[in-house]
């Protein structure tokens, strides 16, 4: 059934006729009014999500950065203490302490990946006794 908007009807001199339209009428107003409420809640409950979409990448993104930090910080932590062995060691001595030193002038900057690299060359002079292994 096709149903279409007509000029409002007169109530008090409404015919058989005149019935079937005011009824369409009435139903399509409270069709429209109904549509436009939830129209409303729909365009409200996108932006809500996109909001919380867009907050919940942030989070995602401090979340990465704070684990990846950690991480470096955990390597760091590990080319720390493998240089107070090497000292403990007595093996930074000459040319070796000089070079190692002056990796500690910038260390703080250095990448995870340059530090594990690092701890993994500076492994090479442990004495056999005290060598780890790197996982």
């Amino acid at each position: 059934m096709l149903i279409e908007t007509t000029n409002l009807v007169d109530t008090e001199n409404l015919s058989n006729e005149n019935l079937l339209s005011y009824l369409s009428q009435v139903v399509l107003c409270k069709t429209d009014e109904e549509m436009k409420i939830r129209e409303d809640k729909i365009k409200f409950l996108r932006h809500e999500m996109n909001e919380k979409k867009k907050s919940l990448r942030e989070t995602k993104n401090r979340l990465i950065h704070v684990y990846s930090e950690s991480k470096r910080l955990d390597a760091l932590s590990d080319v720390l203490e493998l240089i107070n062995t090497l000292n403990k060691e007595g093996v930074l001595i000459g040319k070796n302490r000089v070079k190692i030193f002056r990796l500690l002038d910038d260390i703080n900057e250095q990448s995870f990946q340059k530090l594990r690299t690092l701890e993994e060359r500076l492994s090479i002079y442990l004495p056999r006794r005290n060598r780890i292994s790197i996982s």
